[in-house]
């Protein structure tokens, strides 16, 4: 039996951090076009200035940024917020400055959110700022940006590392909502957690959603009891999936599958996480989709003419747009639906569990022909035969 030594341990450990997610660097430029798009998109009218009319009496902050303060600053300040995220927003979007642009869209949001959670809620919406934080020393600028257009000599050498901290710190996340599951009573048998939220849902909060009205007629506590237990074992494995890109890829498109089911049970849309696991597939083959391939050839002719204060013009126009009339997307989606998140998180949780279930399938069908399966079937078929002649 082959001893592992120190010095295997950590080749091991080192290839890990710096090389396990290599397959997955070539897509990240197209992935980090599509992060700031679909941010740009889900970005709501006045997303900070809307805290500018309220009073200090609303003020009630947890621990955190804000608790050094008395009250609101002055509103001017919110609408700063908005104008700041929104031009950082475009400068990921076209690759402008971009590892700058991501640690200040990050930052940005991390103050502005402070604020916002000061009315006393706290979102879930870490990851993404988590995402272009992390993803920003792992090179996703160097190719269809302006920074590559405006490059001289050879792309600098991207790096997989920032990949690994962000599946390990996906990894904690769902580790510690597990952690406070079971803490609250999720593992007590003679309580049923998801059942209960889902009753909370559907009568407190008017959350009757597709497939709730099918599982409120079940009247098994076990079965109740497995959806809790599951519940808990699927985040608290989730950790362990870190250690390889493979893995790793099998429970972000099962995660996908457990949000969708969230959202079409309870109307609870996680999509901040969505984002995340998508970073951890080559989205590279979007690139071969030829209205794709040519719209990124005639941006990349004209990248290289844009400057500064062009993107500060556009981002300026964008702002007044959002804070004066209203995001477009969402303007028409209320026009149509008469809301805005319900079709926004009905798209991309169905999106995502489509995704999911097609990478779920592939890997079953590869795993079904590869040659250790077929071996297996070979052995079974010869000695069902052996068996038939005996």
């Amino acid at each position: 039996m082959k001893k592992l030594s120190f010095t295997h341990i950590q080749s091991r450990f080192d290839h890990y951090i710096f090389h396990a997610f290599d397959a997955s660097l070539p897509g990240l430029p197209i992935y980090r076009i599509l992060f700031a798009l679909i941010m740009l998109v889900m970005t709501r009218s006045q997303h900070y200035s809307w805290m500018a009319p309220f009073p200090d009496t609303f003020f009630a902050p947890p621990i955190g940024l804000t608790m050094f303060f008395q009250g609101f600053p002055p509103g001017i300040v919110f609408y700063a917020f908005d104008f700041l995220v929104l031009f950082a927003n475009i400068c990921l979007l076209i690759g402008y400055r971009t590892r700058t642009a991501s640690i200040a869209f990050a930052l940005l949001m991390i103050l502005g959110n402070a604020w916002i959670f000061s009315f006393g809620k706290i979102n879930h919406t870490i990851l993404t700022i988590l995402v272009p934080l992390v993803l920003s020393a792992s090179g996703w600028g160097d190719r269809l940006s302006i920074d590559a257009r405006r490059r001289q000599g050879p792309p600098p050498e991207r790096s997989s590392w920032p990949l690994a901290l962000l599946a390990l710190l996906v990894g904690l996340g769902m580790l510690s909502a597990a952690i406070a599951k079971v803490a609250t009573g999720w593992l007590d048998f003679q309580t049923q957690a998801v059942q209960g939220h889902l009753v909370s849902s559907y009568f407190g909060e008017g959350r009757q959603m597709l497939l709730a009205d099918f599982l409120l007629a079940i009247p098994s506590p076990l079965l109740w009891e497995l959806f809790d237990i599951g519940t808990v074992l699927f985040e608290g494995l989730f950790i362990f999936a870190v250690f390889s890109r493979y893995s790793m890829r099998v429970f972000c498109a099962m995660a996908c599958l457990f949000h969708a089911s969230i959202f079409f049970i309870m109307g609870i849309g996680f999509w901040a996480n969505l984002f995340a696991y998508a970073a951890f597939f080559d989205s590279s083959w979007l690139l071969r989709v030829p209205p794709i391939r040519a719209f990124a050839q005639f941006a990349s002719s004209w990248a290289g003419r844009v400057r500064g204060v062009h993107i500060a013009g556009v981002s300026a126009l964008v702002f007044c747009f959002y804070t004066f009339i209203g995001n477009p997307v969402h303007e028409t989606l209320f026009f149509i639906f008469g809301e805005v998140g319900g079709p926004m998180s009905t798209f991309l949780v169905s999106l995502a569990a489509i995704l999911g279930t097609g990478f779920l399938g592939r890997s079953v069908l590869q795993m079904m022909s590869s040659p250790a399966f077929r071996f297996g079937n070979k052995s079974r078929d010869a000695a069902t035969s052996h068996q038939h002649h005996s």
